[in-house]
């Protein structure tokens, strides 16, 4: 073909001859027989072809073949289709190519694209090369944590088992208050071992979940009970609410769904020297084989800024480092808390305000057993007589049900009491009457329950202006 031919055949396939030239994919027109009319400057460039008696198979050999003198394409390559294969130059060197095949429907020819994919496959090695490099670096990151952690229990074990056994002998009140010293020092030490050696495990995927029956509310009052010497110890008052609806049985995982509850609650009481702390959990959707637990723990401690709230939950992260100086920890332990609220298919979040407390809530899902309603009937009956002296004193229940009627007359009278109490300044009765509103509200009434809830919230934060608004705006639901 002489080069006024060749242009024109260009021509009628890129109008546009520029695009054609500077297009950075080798293009390749051919005819039926396989023979190339024309190619662009990157073919040329490239591939070293010119379109001078030359066959399209020369250059892509694993895409083409002849069969009775007749082009024909491979099995599972057809026009119109993206593919990969390999593009071999005229020197019989190659590359890996991206190639597009199109027919002209007017006439015999055809358009071949082709773009050379060794930079983005070379790129792809690479990122795999550095993917397999960080999968063995965190598996020797993890063994290293756990192989430390498992070394470092060893001794604090033996320190441990010296002091209790110092204790057991006669010492002077000097040498008394060194020993529980050092036995408060191992048991920090053990909670931090035991938090890497979770850490470890959940980055290694091994950490799974146990399904057995336990008694919640008995479960509920070991947890808590944990943290009453320092709440005693520190003069804090504390509100404990747990709704009647939750079975008394339950099946899950009792350990870790009281490492969540206990690091929320052990955080609440650590980072509050003065006021409330609050812990709520209520049953917010059952069915007969499972139910959707909600707890909420709230504080008046010194609370997190807002810009600093998304650092909460990552790993060896504090929000400020001067925290990790007064009151230690890893940095893990909400890391941690996330991940297991997921594997227990629930969520978990923050609300918080610097110097005016921190309200976290989640939710999870455990499995019921199969005679659920007999255990809430008995539930119901026996709630009050089954908590022990540690806990009475702080808990309420949900009262019993009553007409929509007769909870609206509650509650106009109960806001009334709490707008005075605002207005007077007696930000702990008008907490009270609050609770008491909400404890009162069945479950057909959750919308107007999350309202009474965030009047709580402000109430405790003693925040005037928006514990009016709010309270204004529970007035105005409960007259539409």
């Amino acid at each position: 073909m002489d080069t006024a031919m060749l242009h024109s055949c260009e021509e009628n396939y890129f109008p546009d001859c520029s695009i054609y030239s500077e297009c950075i994919e080798a293009v390749f027109i051919y005819d039926k027989d396989g023979r190339i009319i024309a190619c662009n400057r990157s073919a040329r460039e490239e591939l070293g072809y010119d379109g001078q008696n030359e066959s399209i198979m020369s250059a892509f050999p694993k895409v083409f073949y002849k069969r009775n003198d007749e082009l024909c394409l491979l099995d599972g390559i057809r026009e119109d289709m993206l593919f990969d294969t390999v593009a071999y130059r005229k020197n019989m060197t190659c590359y890996p190519a991206m190639v597009k095949i199109l027919k002209d429907k007017k006439t015999d020819y055809y358009i071949c694209f082709a773009q050379n994919m060794s930079n983005e496959n070379a790129a792809m090695k690479k990122m795999v090369s550095l993917e397999g490099k960080l999968k063995n670096a965190i598996q020797v990151k993890n063994e290293f944590i756990a192989n430390i952690t498992h070394e470092l229990r060893t001794p604090v074990n033996g320190m441990k088992g010296f002091a209790q056994s110092l204790q057991k002998t006669k010492l002077d009140p000097a040498q008394q208050e060194n020993v529980e010293y050092i036995l408060h020092c191992c048991t920090n030490m053990e909670g931090l071992i035991n938090q890497l050696l979770d850490f470890s495990k959940m980055e290694a995927g091994k950490v799974t979940l146990e399904k057995r029956e336990f008694d919640f509310y008995h479960f509920i009052e070991e947890t808590l009970a944990l943290n009453l010497p320092q709440i005693n110890e520190k003069g804090l008052r504390v509100r404990i609410s747990i709704g009647k609806k939750i079975p008394q049985i339950v099946i899950g995982d009792e350990f870790r769904l009281g490492q969540i509850i206990n690091n929320l609650f052990s955080n609440a009481v650590k980072f509050t020297q003065a006021g409330t702390i609050s812990f709520e959990v209520v049953n917010t959707a059952q069915n007969g084989k499972e139910i959707e637990l909600f707890f909420v723990v709230c504080d008046t401690g010194i609370g997190i800024a807002r810009e600093d709230m998304d650092k909460l939950f990552n790993s060896f992260t504090q929000v400020d480092s001067s925290i990790t100086r007064r009151f230690g920890g890893t940095g893990l332990g909400l890391a941690i808390c996330k991940q297991l609220v997921e594997q227990m298919d629930g969520d978990i979040y923050v609300n918080s305000e610097l110097g005016k407390g921190s309200t976290f809530s989640f939710s999870v899902r455990l499995d019921l057993p199969g005679n659920e309603k007999e255990e809430g009937e008995k539930e119901a009956e026996g709630f009050s007589t089954q908590w022990s002296q540690r806990l009475k004193e702080y808990m309420s229940v949900s009262e019993s049900e009553s007409s929509e009627e007769d909870t609206l007359k509650l509650m106009r009278e109960k806001l009334e009491r709490v707008l005075l109490c605002i207005e007077l300044g007696t930000w702990e009765k008008a907490d009270k009457f609050a609770g008491m509103m909400k404890a009162a509200m069945p479950d057909t009434m959750q919308e107007l329950k999350r309202e009474v809830f965030r009047l709580e919230l402000m109430i405790r934060r003693e925040d005037y202006d928006l514990s009016l608004q709010q309270v204004k705006k529970i007035q105005d639901k409960i007259e539409s």
